[in-house]
């Protein structure tokens, strides 16, 4: 979504997860911010992985959150109920299904089942 567009909108007023533009009457800083679903706390936008799929083009989970665990082991971000569909097999899983890169801090398009798939079919490819 265009930034212009998304702030003359202003969606975020009907969503409390979705990003507060700075300079905005609702913003509590000169920084773009945005409560995550999982912790409840306001975090700047860039402890958020990025996501196309979502209005804000951010997912609604920080990264802190994305990676916890709870005592059994099970990510968090499983009890938030967000589901993504994967592009390579075209169904919807929670977010704990999916891995983010650091570098980009972007949410991978593709499950990690997927992926593993791909990669074990692209090493077979190569013998």
């Amino acid at each position: 979504m265009n930034k212009k567009v998304y702030i003359d909108s202003q969606v975020w007023l009907k969503n409390e997860y979705l990003v507060i533009p700075p300079g905005t009457k609702q913003s509590v800083s000169g920084s773009a911010h945005k409560k995550c679903c999982c912790c409840e706390k306001v975090k700047f936008t860039t402890e958020f992985p990025d996501y196309d799929d979502f209005e804000d083009e951010k997912l609604p989970v920080c990264v802190t959150c994305f990676k916890m665990q709870n005592e059994k082991g099970r990510n968090i971000v499983r009890l938030t109920g967000i589901t993504v569909m994967c592009a390579d097999c075209s169904m919807f899983k929670t977010l704990d299904e999916y891995s983010y890169t650091k570098r980009g801090n972007t949410l991978k398009t593709v499950c990690r089942t997927c992926g593993r798939d791909n990669f074990k079919e692209a090493l077979s490819d190569d013998k």
